[in-house]
C-alpha cells in the first residue's frame, strides 16, 4: 500500500509540475498581446 501511495503522491507531482508549466507559458503568450 505505501508503495501505491508513493506512485500516487509522484504522479501528482508531475502533474501540478506540468499544469504550473502550461500556465507560465500562457502567461508568457498573453503578456505578448
Amino acid at each position: 500500500i505505501p508503495n501505491a501511495t508513493n506512485h500516487a503522491v509522484v504522479a501528482y507531482e508531475l502533474h501540478y509540475r506540468a499544469y504550473r508549466q502550461a500556465k507560465d507559458v500562457e502567461n508568457k503568450i498573453y503578456d505578448r498581446f
